[in-house]
């Protein structure tokens, strides 16, 4: 491949990674953002949220501050919430949060993925969870929130956690073995 060819290849690209970013920009609703950002700061307790100079996606994707807003909402709904800044980790907290909003009672169909917000794929889509979320805690109240959490009942469309799991047994003891006859 010729110089020239090489350079009119990246022009190309370039103009459509350069439409795809101004796509992804106008799909994105700041006027959600600017409620969302007032809503978890109440929630949390939180000025971070007043930050202009860090988008939502820097400020969220750790996860911290979802696990700790889904505690805050309905104390006890994460365990254990990472502080480490290993990827794995913080994938981890944003995976709780959404298997937390979905034990709330929020339909599948309203969550992310863990990649649309820790990879900045489609935050608009997390915006919409996000307010989905706030809507729930308006809709339902505090109380039905955390009655659900403490009993564990599961929003339509979730499986158990425990479905697909052999029945726990207490460590040091060895599995049973099957019946001969």
């Amino acid at each position: 491949m010729s110089q020239q060819q090489e350079g009119e290849e990246e022009a190309v690209l370039g103009s459509l990674n350069a439409t795809l970013a101004r796509k992804k920009a106008e799909k994105y609703d700041h006027s959600l953002d600017a409620e969302l950002r007032t809503w978890l700061g109440t929630q949390l307790g939180l000025k971070v949220f007043d930050d202009q100079g860090k988008s939502l996606q820097e400020l969220l994707m750790d996860g911290v501050h979802l696990c700790n807003l889904l505690n805050t909402l309905a104390p006890g709904t994460i365990k254990r919430v990472n502080s480490s800044s290993l990827s794995f980790k913080q994938m981890e907290n944003v995976t709780n949060f959404i298997r937390g909003t979905k034990r709330l009672g929020l339909p599948e169909s309203e969550c992310f993925s863990t990649l649309d917000l820790f990879e900045d794929k489609d935050m608009p889509v997390v915006l919409t969870s996000l307010d989905g979320l706030r809507k729930l805690v308006a809709r339902d109240g505090l109380e039905a929130l955390r009655a659900r959490a403490l009993s564990g009942v599961l929003s339509p469309g979730m499986r158990s956690p425990t479905s697909t799991r052999s029945p726990a047994r207490k460590w040091g003891t060895p599995p049973a073995s099957p019946a001969t006859s």
